[in-house]
């Protein structure tokens, strides 16, 4: 029988990834701070976050960092939580995870928020009329997504540590 990650029940059941690196809650809001998408990976965490005020506070940082630096803020830091700010043509995502962030994830990340904004052009091409978007279509892309992401992490990681430390079904 042969194993492979795409196999594994859910990509953040891998204990390998577990240790590596811990999203706790996905976000993707407007530029003038309303969120229209938000997940909750981490339950006892995110049930402490407003997504709405999270979003204000996000946008309120990026115009201060614009008026600072003549830049966008892409990353925060708080303790061991860090927070990946991307932008689109039409919205920003937030990314709040525990672990390093590297050049994968920040360009997953992006391409992610890319596909949102392509797969929902109605949404975004029009004016803004009060909703959310639809949070089963969101998700399915989102998982696609961190799929994308931990294979290209997977790619120089021994078998036997991928054996060990994921839930893995036999073909």
């Amino acid at each position: 029988m042969e194993h492979t990650i795409a196999d594994a029940t859910c990509p953040m059941e891998c204990s390998y990834f577990q240790n590596e690196i811990l999203i706790i809650s996905v976000l993707i809001y407007l530029s003038n701070g309303i969120t229209i998408y938000n997940k909750a990976i981490v339950q006892d965490i995110s049930n402490q976050i407003d997504p709405n005020l999270l979003s204000s506070f996000l946008d309120a940082i990026n115009m201060f960092g614009k008026n600072l630096t003549q830049e966008e803020v892409s990353q925060i830091q708080f303790q061991k939580i860090n927070i990946l700010i991307s932008r689109a043509e039409h919205s920003y995502g937030a990314l709040l995870l525990k672990g390093e962030i590297d050049d994968l994830c920040k360009q997953n990340f992006s391409n992610f928020l890319l596909k949102i904004e392509d797969n929902f052009q109605d949404y975004f091409n029009g004016p803004y009329m009060g909703q959310c978007l639809p949070e089963n279509e969101v998700d399915l892309v989102a998982f696609s997504s961190m799929k994308e992401y931990l294979s290209k992490k997977l790619y120089d990681i021994s078998p036997e540590i991928i054996k060990k430390s994921c839930f893995l079904k036999k073909r």
